[in-house]
């Protein structure tokens, strides 16, 4: 098996416009999206990623901080496969600084991240690491914005529908 020691993590932020689309009319967040990309690199090159979506909340560069002053140092060295003990430690180690909000938004980055990695690790995608049972999964749709008025929202809900 590779080696999943964690040898550097990377956060990059990022701010994009929205795309031009007409199903996003009426959206509350704001001309642009805010993303922040956790990538961790074991000493084997497995890189996993983590993706966190900041709705409108302007917290990119707090967040960045969060997980290069109190969660890199904490996971680099560590098996990338110990997902489960080093959430806990990460959980632990936040308590007085609050578990929520901030904390929780980089520790859920480096979770994926992490996750990522033990798929890649495995050649497997997620959904078989997990004990995958069943070939359909129910639709989901989200986005029906209040802003799009009733006419906008009831188009939304039947395109998902299609």
């Amino acid at each position: 098996m590779a080696d999943l020691t964690m040898r550097e993590v990377k956060t990059t932020l990022l701010q994009m416009p929205w795309a031009d689309d007409p199903w996003l009319a009426g959206h509350a967040l704001g001309p642009m999206r805010d993303l922040v990309v956790v990538e961790i690199t074991t000493q084997s090159g497995i890189t996993g990623k983590g993706y966190l979506h900041l709705l409108n909340l302007p917290l990119q560069r707090t967040i960045g901080a969060c997980i290069a002053e109190a969660m890199a140092p904490r996971i680099i060295g560590r098996d990338a496969s110990a997902i489960e003990a080093i959430w806990r430690d990460l959980w632990r180690t936040t308590l007085t600084g609050g578990r929520g909000g901030v904390a929780m938004m980089a520790q859920s980055a480096i979770d994926i991240a992490l996750w990522d990695i033990l798929g890649k690790a495995a050649g497997l995608p997620l959904h078989r690491l997990w004990g995958h049972y069943r070939s359909e999964i129910p639709i989901y749709g989200s986005g029906c914005f209040r802003g799009a008025r009733g006419d906008g929202m009831i188009a939304k809900a039947k395109h998902y529908i299609e």
